[in-house]
């Protein structure tokens, strides 16, 4: 199975603070999944705590596999500050667009510094009253 954007939407959705009372659990020192039959979902238990819970076991399946594969991948898809689609895709194409937001706000930020600076600039001169300016 293949995860898709709205997996890990569900998956982000899921991290609540009732799934992280369920307390630490076994550490088994790799990811497992837990069946909850009082929620009737599935509960995905990596880095000694519940991560998530969802519906299909295929789905927390495929973040193990994904994790196995690539250390990290069960914190990345539940990082909100990443998009869904992005922590899907390979690191070389994450880091090109990780790269390309930070030149965009650069960019921004820099701009905007220029607009600021102008009107200052513009400002100052307007409340300079020429007529007490000696040019002598």
């Amino acid at each position: 199975m293949t995860l898709t954007p709205t997996h890990v939407a569900e998956l982000r959705a899921s991290v609540t603070r009732s799934l992280r009372s369920l307390g630490g659990g076994v550490d088994l020192g790799v990811p497992y999944i837990l069946y909850l039959p009082a929620d009737g979902l599935f509960c995905l238990h990596a880095y000694g705590s519940p991560q998530a819970k969802h519906a299909s076991a295929a789905v927390l399946g495929a973040c193990l596999v994904s994790e196995r594969a690539e250390p990290g991948f069960i914190r990345r898809v539940l990082d909100t500050s990443l998009d869904c689609e992005l922590v899907l895709r390979d690191h070389d194409t994450r880091a090109a667009h990780i790269q390309a937001e930070r030149d965009r706000r650069d960019q921004s930020l820099a701009q905007s510094a220029e607009a600021e600076e102008a009107r200052w600039a513009a400002r100052r001169s307007a409340l300079i009253d020429p007529r007490l300016v000696e040019l002598d």
